[in-house]
């Protein structure tokens, strides 16, 4: 994903390898398994280390 916009987005990208580079804010994310996420900001960042390695995804807030 590529300059896109998520509007009233919730628990986003949950158990997807994932390459987005998001224009707006993401409401939350949950349990992403691999790959990076930039945002604008997200307001809430599930990653549960029970489900999910958090040390495989990268996320980077341009807030």
């Amino acid at each position: 994903m590529r300059n896109c916009k998520l509007v009233n987005t919730t628990l986003a990208f949950e158990y997807s390898s994932v390459d987005a580079e998001i224009s707006s804010r993401v409401d939350s994310v949950l349990n992403p398994s691999s790959g990076t996420i930039t945002a604008e900001s997200i307001g809430e960042l599930i990653m549960e280390k029970d489900k999910i390695d958090p040390d495989k995804t990268k996320i980077i807030c341009r807030c």
